[in-house]
């Protein structure tokens, strides 16, 4: 209200002060014109005395000769009490007039400006609701073309934003207790085996070489999941900087393998690489490491001489690694959560972490890859796709 008032006072001396300097322009003018006409009307006068006068002398006079006329005429007026008050016109008439229409003035302002004023407190009042709304869970868009038409679109795209980011963080805080609850199991597994082995030792010596080989493996199984977790993590943090090399992938793979020949040997197991050899652009290291995951999971999967697969084959739009077994194939509701990290399939190995896949996919799509998967009763088959144009996307080409 204060402002609405502040604001008509405004336009009122604002409004009087203008009419107040256009009145007094008006009459100076009007003074100059009564002038003009008074000195034409003594030119005039003169003319009636002077023989020969014409009206063109008159009009003459008039265009070459204004100040003159002007000075004549107002020493006129003067002289006769005319000027310089003129006393046809009312000036306190016109001050009154200009009061009055600086009054409407000011008035009109104040009207607009409570107007303005209303229509903003309901506004607010409007995106005070919306905001309230939302917070609600209402998701309401409201599309008006008015003052608040793009901050109403702003503030409804940021409440989208931050409910995203909530549930975000809500699903990556389930997912990390998750994440540690299944470590937790993991870690716990070995070292009750461990603690169980060690307490058998000292109680039966003369079964001490087996509880002494058994607590080995589960040292060996704790250093194995330690080091996948710990690879992981890395992934996870995106703390590995892929390299930028060129290397044969055939040769790749047969190295990939060398860690998994005993396994290969003990089960009798055909693995076979077939297809055509060609040169990978990304990080060797890491991709050996997916390409190992998935050839043990496949010798793994198959019975005794099972026949596990590797095929290479390239295309214009990408490069393919493909891990193909004749196993038992995996149950179509495990294949959706195949390569969620602990999961562990119906078929899968009892000494499997479940975390193999995950890395290997992590891997490849480090690399601006896919890791594609399809799984029949007569086996499954694991595809690495490396894209010509994404190649490494990771990499730093520097390393």
């Amino acid at each position: 209200m204060r402002q609405t008032v502040t604001e008509g006072a405004v336009a009122f001396i604002v409004s009087f002060l203008l009419l107040s300097l256009a009145t007094g322009f008006a009459l100076q003018e009007g003074e100059k014109a009564l002038s003009l006409f008074a000195g034409a009307a003594l030119i005039n006068h003169s003319a009636e005395d002077t023989p020969g006068a014409t009206e063109t002398d008159l009009a003459i006079a008039l265009k070459e000769k204004p100040d003159e006329l002007i000075a004549d005429g107002t020493r006129f007026l003067h002289n006769y009490g005319y000027l310089p008050q003129t006393s046809y016109i009312n000036q306190h008439k016109l001050t009154w007039i200009n009061l009055a229409l600086a009054l409407a003035a000011g008035l009109l302002v104040s009207f607009q400006s409570a107007r303005e004023e209303k229509k903003l407190k309901r506004e607010l009042l409007e995106l005070s609701d919306y905001l309230r709304a939302l917070h609600r869970g209402e998701d309401k868009l409201v599309l008006r073309d008015d003052l608040f038409g793009q901050l109403r679109d702003d503030i409804y795209k940021t409440i989208l934003i931050l409910r995203e980011s909530r549930e975000n963080a809500l699903a990556d805080r389930a997912l990390l207790k998750r994440n540690i609850e299944d470590i937790t199991h993991q870690i716990k597994t070995p070292l009750t085996t461990i603690q169980l082995m060690l307490d058998l030792i000292e109680q039966d010596e003369a079964n001490q070489a087996e509880y002494i080989a058994r607590l080995d493996e589960e040292i060996d199984r704790l250093n194995r999941l330690t080091s996948a977790l710990l690879k992981l993590s890395s992934l996870d943090a995106g703390a590995i900087a892929f390299r930028s090399e060129i290397f044969s992938a055939e040769n790749m793979i047969y190295e990939a393998i060398q860690p998994i020949e005993g396994l290969i040997q003990q089960k009798q197991v055909d693995l076979r690489l077939t297809g055509q050899d060609y040169e990978i652009k990304g990080d060797r290291s890491w991709l050996m490491e997916a390409v190992l995951n998935l050839a043990k999971n496949a010798v793994e999967a198959v019975d005794e001489k099972g026949l596990v697969e590797i095929q290479l084959s390239e295309n214009t739009i990408y490069q393919s690694i493909t891990v193909r077994d004749n196993g038992p194939g995996i149950p179509a509701a495990d294949l959706r959560h195949i390569f969620d990290r602990f999961f562990k399939s119906q078929n899968a190995q009892k000494e499997s972490f479940g975390i193999g896949l995950s890395m290997a996919k992590s891997i490849v799509e480090g690399h601006g890859g896919s890791l594609e998967v399809e799984s029949r009763s007569s086996g499954s088959s694991f595809e690495i796709r490396l894209y010509h144009e994404l190649a490494a996307a990771g990499a730093d080409p520097s390393v």
